[in-house]
């Protein structure tokens, strides 16, 4: 027998390697297209490709358009120039990049939103979890961060007026970077109390008192460096005080009704935004020269905002990161708008047209219409939540405020009634707390949304509620009682004697 030449089998072997490579490259794309065909088909456009580098196989590549949006994930977002819109991989991503792949061309991406859950549980399967299984593991995490909320015995105070009256408080704020929050009530005193309660003494020792109002106050706003407090109040006008020298500096004048808020905005504080029950938005720049002494009129006004006669404006809010940018919400239906506060006309003829906005909410999907109590923006600007009189709190996109809500947080024990029923959102912006009229505010994880209601804290109905540094919150009711909820985790002893101790603490649900 007669063996062919060594090179005819080194070439016979060479090409038997090269065709089992690209069958088995052809039946890995071929699995994992069927496993997944809304994804996309991956190539490797570097020959010197580090394959020990790459953990997984369906990794996107830095030049991915993978990103976050505040509740729903899209795991590709289709644009027109791909080489200057790229967006990086989020760090809570379970996708790794690849260094060296690209999308290959030709294949559109899917336009479809998906829910937060999806990544996690991808993940999940990935190291052989169920998906529910991930998802209870991921809700029982923040059920457990919600409920190490007490509030102690010494947390607790009852709101007293000038001649040391018990009254009802209607507004409370914390200060940015302290543990220090004010307290407004119907005389319209302000109070200054300390919620860290050091060395066993409890909120009834107060820092100051300052008469602000001869009517209720309304609404409270500290300015970024807590130097100035604004109230709103029934008087029908808005005061600026000096926290240090107890001094009034500047009083907002132009409404015809009672002042329901008063905003500071976030990035400078000479500006101010306050609503009415006239249903107007007046603007203020503090740098402009007072009209009379300390009083200061509208620099510009939003008339009418939501177009709707005998409709109260209850509430604004700036977005975090703009000088311009402003919500608004209001007593008849469930609708937001957003304001540029440069598109209002400044003269005072023109001043009477109608004010477009730029955006404005969509449907809510529902059968009757719902006002409005509270608008609060996180602090990064991803999400406007609005607490509804249904008794849910409507989470929004700024970018997508038309689409309408894109979640609704509720809880059993959540009922709204009432207009003074205000929320607030966390310095971190993890969690949001509403008022409740059952008397157990409630606190909700924005990324799960579990709600655990903080009980045994008031007897009647929670209005105003504020978040402090390191998740400190403030709550008043009309009890007549400021209280003081921690995430400390504190055990109590013997949970049958937690009514007679004075104890307040979370639970999933009121008996």
């Amino acid at each position: 027998m007669i063996l062919p030449p060594p090179e005819c089998w080194l070439q016979r072997i060479t090409m038997t390697m090269i065709i089992a490579t690209t069958m088995a490259a052809d039946t890995d794309t071929y699995s994992y297209s069927k496993a997944y065909p809304d994804s996309y088909a991956y190539t490797d456009t570097d020959s010197n490709i580090d394959t020990d580098t790459c953990s997984s196989p369906i990794a996107p590549s830095t030049n991915s358009l993978l990103h976050s949006s505040p509740l729903k994930h899209r795991l590709f977002q289709d644009t027109t120039n791909h080489s200057s819109h790229c967006l990086s991989s989020p760090d809570h991503s379970p996708f790794k990049k690849h260094k060296h792949q690209h999308i290959a061309s030709g294949r559109l991406p899917p336009r479809r939103p998906l829910p937060s859950t999806l990544l996690g549980d991808s993940f999940a399967r990935s190291l052989g979890i169920r998906g529910h299984k991930f998802s209870s593991i991921r809700n029982a995490a923040a059920t457990s961060s919600l409920l190490s909320y007490t509030s102690r015995p010494i947390d607790l105070d009852f709101v007293s007026g000038p001649d040391h009256a018990v009254s009802i408080p209607f507004a409370i704020a914390f200060t940015t970077s302290h543990p220090i929050f004010a307290v407004a009530n119907e005389l319209g005193s302000v109070a200054f109390l300390d919620a860290a309660c050091t060395h066993g003494i409890g909120l009834e020792s107060s820092i100051k008192t300052i008469d602000c109002h001869r009517n209720a106050v309304f609404d409270m706003d500290f300015s970024s460096d807590d130097y100035y407090l604004a109230t709103a109040s029934g008087d029908q006008c808005s005061r600026v005080f000096d926290v240090v020298t107890e001094e009034m500096v500047f009083q907002l004048t132009g409404h015809a009704g009672s002042v329901k808020e008063v905003a500071f905005n976030n990035l400078d504080s000479n500006i101010l935004a306050t609503c009415a029950r006239d249903g107007n938005i007046h603007l203020y720049d503090l740098r402009c020269t007072p009209v009379t002494n300390i009083y200061q009129k509208p620099t510009n006004t939003i008339v009418h905002a939501h177009d709707i006669p005998n409709s109260s404006i209850t509430s604004i809010s700036w977005l975090s990161n703009s000088t311009t940018c402003l919500y608004s919400s209001c007593s008849s239906n469930s609708m937001v708008k957003e304001w540029d506060t440069r598109m209002i006309p400044s003269c005072a003829g023109l001043r009477r047209r109608k004010t477009i906005p730029v955006m404005e909410s969509g449907p809510s999907n529902q059968t009757r219409e719902y006002g409005t109590t509270s608008l609060n923006v996180s602090r990064d600007s991803s999400r406007i939540y609005a607490l509804s009189k249904d008794s849910s709190v409507h989470v929004y996109s700024p970018r997508n405020l038309s689409n309408g809500p894109i979640e609704r947080l509720c809880h059993p024990n959540l009922e709204i009634s009432t207009f003074f029923a205000k929320s607030a959102v966390s310095q971190d912006g993890k969690s949001v707390a509403v008022g409740n009229g059952t008397g157990a505010p409630v606190v909700f994880d924005v990324d799960t949304g579990v709600g655990v209601a903080l009980s045994r804290g008031h007897s009647e109905a929670v209005t105003g509620i504020s978040f402090g540094i390191g998740g400190m919150i403030a709550s008043i009711s009309d009890d007549s009682t400021v209280r003081v909820w921690k995430p400390e985790g504190e055990d109590i002893l013997d949970g049958r004697k937690e009514k007679e101790w004075g104890w307040g603490y979370g639970v999933l649900k009121l008996n």
